[in-house]
């Protein structure tokens, strides 16, 4: 096996994105600081921007994709780790390498959650769980589209 290191997983997670998001028609721009809370900017077909936060993790031992709410930089004096300000990010995008998916969450969703260091999404199902609707199934979070305000045009409105 090839081991993948962390600033390649961070690349192919990018990529894996990008390329998503330009199938469902949302374009892309790179900011050109790796200083800003968020890792890239989509826009979609009405010019609205927003801020999405790049993720690449694996499948744990409990069958769930952890994310973590913090930001990672580094500089000439280490690493520096600090608590994501969910004010700051629109979305989380993570890619799974184990599924070779993408996932999209609303950062929205992870405020109202009340999560505080982890937003846990389950790709197996749990063996018992005494509630159910606090699942969150990684299905639900394929389609790139439900992350984003989209107005679509139809023949009855007018321009």
């Amino acid at each position: 096996m090839i081991r993948v290191e962390s600033k390649e997983k961070g690349d192919l997670a990018l990529a894996k994105v990008i390329s998503k998001l330009y199938e469902s028609n949302i374009k892309v721009a790179l900011p050109i600081s790796e200083h800003l809370p968020f890792d890239l900017i989509a826009i979609d077909n009405n010019c609205n921007l927003y801020k999405i936060s790049v993720k690449y993790r694996k499948i744990d031992k409990h069958g769930s994709i952890e994310i973590p709410l913090r930001q990672i930089s580094c500089n000439s004096k280490g690493y520096k780790i600090k608590k994501a300000d969910l004010s700051e990010i629109n979305i989380f995008c993570v890619y799974c390498p184990d599924i070779n998916q993408v996932l999209f969450v609303k950062s929205q969703e992870v405020k109202e959650s009340n999560v505080k260091n982890l937003f846990i999404i389950r790709v197996s199902e749990p063996i018992i769980h005494k509630n159910l609707k606090t699942i969150r199934n990684y299905k639900n979070y394929l389609n790139p589209l439900s992350v984003f305000d989209l107005h679509i045009v139809s023949s009855n409105d007018t321009l």
